[in-house]
């Protein structure tokens, strides 16, 4: 392992404690006031990148027209909040309710999906990404995506947050700092590159080339006739089988 890698692997270790992550669609705040579902603006462009903060769950389907619908207690439905800016939409509950035990489940419907980002202890389930997707979990929440048909998919992990998924990449790139896992046994990538700082494990489908990275306990499992190669600092363990 390079010098280069050794210090990117250990500031991702430093992520998980400091609890933050290089989180793009975080740069919008989730402790800002937002609007409720009533004063969205669903003649905006349609976001294409989904965001959660908070507890609460998720679900987008793919459809023609923006569209969002809430569900649960009056309580929960109220006070639920909507940031809106360019192609991102967070969620998150109004200021002072981030404690409440109800939960609330918001469906939301777009054109195309090609990001998400839990942050918290949430989750986001998804009928279909495409594009070049990133999947974005600082924290302890999980993602679930039906299909993802993309050119590249990058998953970041800061934490215990779990991605599952299926379909296919021509890339994927892992990153995780903590015990994270990705289920991808249902999804195959020609090229995967995989550095995990801590314990979290990746399995994943591949014929094509496996790089894994380890500072830590972590496992890689390859499912698949992959050309693999890794570096450990730690117990990390890479694991290449056929199918």
């Amino acid at each position: 392992m390079g010098i280069g890698r050794t210090f990117a692997l250990a500031a991702m270790a430093g992520l998980a404690t400091l609890g933050l992550s290089a989180c793009n669609m975080s740069s919008m705040s989730a402790g800002g006031d937002g609007v409720p579902l009533a004063e969205v603006d669903f003649g905006a462009e349609a976001p294409t990148m989904i965001a959660l903060a908070g507890s609460d769950s998720v679900t987008i389907t793919r459809g023609s027209r923006f569209a969002i619908s809430v569900d649960g207690t009056p309580v929960a439905r109220e006070r639920m909040r909507f940031e809106l800016e360019g192609s991102e939409l967070l969620i998150h509950r109004d200021q002072g309710t981030w404690t409440d035990s109800d939960n609330a489940q918001v469906s939301v419907t777009v054109p195309s999906l090609s990001g998400i980002a839990v942050i918290g202890s949430g989750d986001i389930s998804a009928d279909t990404m495409t594009g070049d997707a990133t999947i974005e979990m600082p924290g302890a929440g999980t993602a679930t995506i039906a299909q993802i048909e993309a050119a590249s998919v990058e998953v970041d992990i800061a934490g215990s947050g779990t991605v599952s998924g299926a379909g296919s990449a021509d890339s994927l790139s892992v990153n995780i700092a903590g015990s994270g896992d990705v289920e991808f046994e249902q999804l195959s990538a020609e090229d995967v590159e995989v550095n995990i700082a801590g314990s979290g494990d990746v399995t994943v489908r591949s014929d094509g080339n496996v790089e894994a990275n380890f500072v830590g306990s972590g496992d890689v499992r390859v499912i698949g006739s992959a050309r693999c190669e890794s570096t450990t600092v730690g117990s990390g363990s890479l694991i290449c089988e056929d199918a």
